[in-house]
């Protein structure tokens, strides 16, 4: 009996091992490395860096006497050299607090959206690609990191003694592999996000030649917007008047006007830049 569950494990361990080292490379090589370079190195130095201060940290604790030889600690140094490790291994709590940070950003937009939609004064919600491409990121550093801190860890558990067998070691060491390969994964989930902001950016003119139910929903919603934003934006009244009277005159729902802010724009020449960028800068 003890040797089919020995078995059992061993083939458990050894086909988890192997479907990380599938991701890695699926993550790596096909996803990762033509289009985003810098952002696996840096994933890499993440994972070096925690490598490497954990033995270093564990190393002097130990010659210290800081942490015994069972691995426990003997005094304040040695309770707070472990806490840093329990930190980095609390994927939960930086699961929460990626979570927490789309939550706050998006959640308001989302329902002053809704809300003002109603009035038909309703502005697009803002940093929503970015807030959920920066949880990706977020994850991703957080397994790296917590990858990085258990692969040399699990061979000080081993020296002390918290790891009973070489099985159990390698099964810590997969796990380990499982945290860097979901970093790298995560790491391509935040590419798919940005390439789907380029589609959607790229198919504005599609939606304004043939819109949708919800285009025209968000036109209906920020309707009643666009001569309050051309007021706000800095403008003279004489070159607001000119580009209120051409936006109501091309009846032009899709322009998001709190962008003329941003171009300078003056007199008439404003006003017919307003007409040229109308179908351009649907949304």
């Amino acid at each position: 009996m003890e040797g089919s569950a020995t078995a059992k494990k061993v083939l458990l361990i050894t086909s988890t091992a192997g479907m990380m080292f599938v991701i890695l490379y699926w993550s790596i090589r096909r996803q990762l490395v033509q289009t985003r370079p810098n952002a696996v190195s840096m994933l890499w130095y993440f994972f070096s860096l925690a490598f490497v201060l954990t033995i270093i940290i564990k190393w002097v604790a130990s010659a210290n006497q800081w942490i015994d030889a069972h691995g426990a600690a003997t005094g304040k140094i040695g309770k707070f050299i472990l806490g840093l490790s329990e930190d980095a291994l609390n994927i939960k709590a930086d699961l929460f607090f990626a979570l927490g940070i789309p939550v706050i950003v998006i959640a308001p937009q989302l329902l002053c959206y809704v809300l003002s939609g109603l009035c038909k004064c309703a502005s697009p919600p803002r940093w929503i690609w970015a807030t959920v491409q920066m949880f990706f990121y977020g994850m991703a550093k957080s397994f790296i990191v917590a990858g990085g801190v258990l692969s040399p860890l699990a061979w000080f558990g081993y020296l002390w003694g918290q790891i009973p067998t070489v099985l159990d070691l390698v099964a810590v060491e997969t796990f380990a592999l499982m945290l860097t390969a979901f970093a790298f994964l995560f790491l391509v989930y935040a590419g798919y996000v940005e390439d789907m902001r380029n589609i959607v950016s790229m198919s504005v003119d599609k939606w304004t030649e043939n819109p949708s139910w919800p285009v025209r929903l968000h036109r209906w919603m920020t309707k009643d917007r666009q001569p309050e934003a051309v007021l706000a934006s800095g403008l003279c009244p004489l070159q607001a008047s000119l580009a209120i009277a051409e936006i109501k005159r091309l009846k032009s729902d899709e322009i998001e006007v709190t962008w003329i802010a941003t171009l300078g724009l003056e007199g008439a020449e404003g006003a017919a830049i307003v007409k040229s960028v109308t179908s351009r800068h649907a949304i």
